[in-house]
């Protein structure tokens, strides 16, 4: 049965990961809404691309991955949250990630069709993200303004 404090904290991820995407490929602002032990990874197909324990090299490598990335829009879709304990949730996020970059004086446009699966915590009072597993399903590139 759904409670008021289960709907109260469902709003409080959502907008979690809402904040994350307004932030996305800036490291600095991302990292503050994971855990200081967070695990990260980065999954290409069934390939994994990129696994990071805590906050340390966090910002590096988000802004490694970014560097090329001269404008990125990101539209988060159905989210869905379970509680595990009082302070303790999953949830399985579905996102479209659009990343305008430049090549030979040529703008490309990336789309990408991504998933997270997130374990949620409470800390301190608020929501942080201890676990993400980040999978890229579906990338198409093609030059901006093609059809």
């Amino acid at each position: 049965m759904m409670t008021q404090e289960n709907i109260s904290d469902i709003l409080e991820i959502q907008k979690l990961v809402g904040q994350i995407s307004k932030y996305e490929g800036n490291a600095s602002e991302m990292k503050r809404f994971f855990a200081q032990n967070a695990q990260y990874s980065i999954y290409y197909g069934d390939n994994k691309f990129l696994e990071l324990t805590g906050m340390k090299y966090f910002e590096s490598s988000i802004r490694k991955l970014s560097s090329k990335v001269k404008r990125s829009h990101c539209l988060n879709g159905q989210h869905i949250i379970d509680f595990v304990t009082k302070g303790t949730a999953t949830g399985l996020l579905f996102c479209r990630l659009v990343q305008v970059t430049e090549e030979n004086g040529m703008e490309m446009i990336t789309e990408h069709c991504i998933y997270h699966e997130d374990i949620y915590e409470r800390q301190k009072g608020i929501w942080l993200i201890r676990a993400r597993d980040t999978h890229f399903l579906i990338s198409d590139k093609r030059a901006l303004g093609a059809q």
